[in-house]
């Protein structure tokens, strides 16, 4: 029965040579995942779906052709194909589930909110991956409030002393290649967007970190606060990844958390 399984679940994928590149893709997609069996409560707990996944997405995740915008947009389209045609099967909940813990092992937390929205939060799998989307959701909550304080030895909360009609609130951490294309992108846009000024927070204390960033980015106001105080802030804002990127209004209300590489022309627009 399980050498079965592994025949129905491994296969050969063959193609016509005049079928475009789209073509080929969901072809290829629609072999790998219209195998899931209806009739299979512990299909979720088996190989074979982690197998699945790692066949979708390993490939987008390691392309080193495409820029890191290009990626996101490219994992972020498939993986809304994948929770749709997921979202009809009496099991969806399980391998929702499992989809948040793949991007969690391939260190890409960028899309767990997109996964977030088809979850039931009463049938995830474990203690575990519940306070993870318990933690997710409070962040989603934080829209239309005040700002969590930015505090500062030299001042109580900087997000005061910086005036603007709307503020880009990012919190900054490691100079990954994710990081640095996401910052470059906001640097291009804000630098067009009148009345509107960067607000970075540096999740260091590191001074030639803090050098080095003010050289890239001499124009935007920038904090760092000490290494006691980042605790509270990342708790604060409930940071799941950094970059993470907050519209604020002149009173420092969040409007609006940005998705990774999402214009501030489409953010302002619909506000």
């Amino acid at each position: 029965m399980f050498s079965k399984e592994i025949l129905t679940h491994t296969q050969t994928i063959f193609y016509e040579p005049q079928w475009d590149t789209k073509t080929i893709e969901t072809k290829y997609l629609n072999t790998v995942w219209d195998q899931i069996p209806e009739n299979d409560s512990l299909f979720y707990n088996k190989p074979f779906f982690v197998g699945k996944l790692q066949a979708t997405f390993d490939g987008l995740l390691e392309d080193i052709n495409k820029t890191e915008s290009e990626k996101y947009q490219a994992i972020k389209k498939r993986l809304t194909w994948l929770l749709e045609k997921l979202s009809k099967h009496v099991d969806k909940n399980k391998y929702y589930n499992l989809c948040l813990r793949y991007f969690g092992s391939k260190g890409y937390p960028y899309v767990l909110s997109d996964i977030d929205a088809y979850l039931n939060e009463t049938q995830l799998l474990s203690a575990q991956d519940k306070e993870g989307f318990v933690y997710r959701e409070k962040q989603r909550h934080l829209l239309g409030e005040k700002a969590p304080g930015i505090k500062l030895t030299t001042a109580d909360n900087f997000l005061e002393t910086v005036t603007a009609q709307k503020k880009v609130l990012v919190f900054v951490g490691d100079n990954t290649p994710f990081a640095f294309q996401l910052l470059e992108s906001l640097k291009k846009e804000a630098a067009t967007k009148e009345n509107t000024k960067v607000v970075a927070i540096l999740l260091t204390d590191n001074k030639e970190s803090i050098q080095n960033f003010k050289r890239f980015y001499p124009t935007w106001a920038l904090a760092a606060p000490n290494t006691d105080d980042l605790n509270n802030i990342i708790e604060a804002y409930k940071l799941v990844y950094v970059p993470s990127v907050f519209v604020l209004d002149k009173d420092n209300t969040i409007l609006k958390q940005l998705a990774p590489f999402e214009s501030l022309q489409k953010a302002f627009s619909n506000l």
